[in-house]
């Protein structure tokens, strides 16, 4: 399986923007849930991902030791694993240290708002067409209350029933 850009140009600037910095930040505690992983840092950032259900019984064969005390930047090369609970951690960390970056090198123009539902703040209208990345499970339930098409990109969903989402179409 090929790595989608979108991981792969977020773990290059990660690397690039905090540089050295990878090799300090360790893993303070990771969890991984039946429907979300979460990975804290060192520093009190935290990331999360989706736990795809089915790589719960790989959930065992995780990691080669434990995540506590590991290096952040060693975990964000997990994200590229192919499938599974290895990827689901690496990705947590690579929304942690996004985080991270995030506060050393802010979007000018762009607001990080906590406490924010991302679907109310998007003002979406009936009738928009409108495409997600990487959203959870809710996305059913909020295109049908906005009466809107959505479409999703990436791998995800796919034991949300049919016809309450159209699939995003491949690029060619």
């Amino acid at each position: 399986m090929q790595t989608e850009p979108i991981l792969t140009e977020t773990i290059a600037s990660i690397q690039d923007i905090l540089g050295a910095d990878l090799d300090r930040i360790t893993v303070e505690r990771a969890v991984v849930g039946l429907f979300f992983t979460r990975v804290k840092l060192d520093m009190g950032v935290t990331g999360a991902c989706a736990t795809p259900l089915r790589s719960i019984p790989d959930a065992r064969t995780l990691l080669s030791g434990k995540p506590r005390g590991r290096l952040a930047g060693e975990l964000l090369k997990e994200a590229t694993a192919p499938t599974g609970i290895r990827r689901t951690v690496g990705i947590a960390t690579m929304n942690a240290l996004a985080a991270t970056y995030w506060e050393q090198r802010p979007t000018a123009g762009v607001d990080l708002c906590a406490g924010v539902n991302a679907y109310d703040a998007a003002e979406i209208q009936a009738g928009e067409n409108v495409v997600v990345v990487g959203a959870f499970r809710s996305l059913p339930k909020v295109a049908q209350a906005h009466s809107s098409t959505f479409h999703r990109a990436g791998n995800g969903f796919r034991d949300a029933k049919a016809g309450r989402i159209a699939a995003f179409p491949p690029r060619e």
